[in-house]
């Protein structure tokens, strides 16, 4: 996937989708695997994700929408 078509697909309105957008524009990093996951391996991974970041007071932005 190349960054302009990754900006394309980012065409929501939304704070994270906006960040996010804003951020590609900007030159950051990002890297899409040509691997499938199981959603329910994603899932768990995201889980311990958002437990930690609560728990340690990380602010984010859009996490359970997106999740």
């Amino acid at each position: 996937m190349d960054r302009d078509r990754l900006v394309r697909l980012l065409d929501g309105d939304g704070e994270a989708v906006v960040a996010c957008r804003r951020a590609l524009l900007a030159g950051a990093r990002f890297w899409v695997s040509d691997e499938e996951q199981p959603a329910s391996q994603l899932a768990a991974i995201y889980e311990v994700r958002e437990a930690h970041t609560r728990r340690i007071g990380i602010p984010t932005v859009g996490f359970a929408a997106g999740v």
